[in-house]
């Protein structure tokens, strides 16, 4: 099983609104995320900040599926976020999912979750791999866990 970070902790300042939670199809864009990351076998860690009363709200049923981290210093930005994220990672390798990418498709972590395994097959080195539409890298990102000790020492608003 992969973790899945879903960074939900910032201000959404240019939207004017919380974006996690705005309305999407029934639900809202955190809710959507975090059930295409849970439909592909992820573990799923939400990093809440600033709006973090609403994150279990947002994700309704799910609530009680994911896990929910605190973000203290989310106004520092996003890498604080993903350092709070990666404190709680477990497997060998973990996505990263912006919360407001409902239409990630599932068959994309597991696209990724599968060039994980033919690289480590062929003894390539660990490295980050992404998906890519027209030469352009996307989401989610599948990162090593032998990369979060360098990123821990990152500034917070790398």
């Amino acid at each position: 099983m992969f973790d899945c970070i879903i960074p939900a902790a910032g201000a959404s300042s240019r939207m004017g609104a919380w974006k996690p939670g705005l309305e999407f199809r029934g639900g809202t864009l955190l809710s959507a995320a975090a059930a295409r990351a849970l439909e592909a076998g992820c573990r799923v860690i939400v990093v809440a900040g600033r709006d973090s009363d609403s994150v279990p709200g947002a994700l309704g049923s799910l609530a009680d599926r994911v896990e929910i981290v605190p973000n203290p210093a989310w106004e520092e930005g996003m890498m604080g976020s993903l350092q709070a994220g990666m404190a709680r990672v477990s497997s060998l390798f973990f996505f990263v999912l912006p919360a407001d990418m409902p239409f990630v498709p599932v068959r994309a972590f597991r696209a990724l979750i599968r060039e994980v395994y033919i690289r480590a097959s062929e003894g390539l080195p660990e490295r980050p791999v992404f998906p890519a539409f027209r030469g352009e890298p996307g989401h989610p990102v599948c990162i090593p866990a032998s990369r979060i000790p360098r990123a821990r020492g990152l500034p917070r608003d790398a």
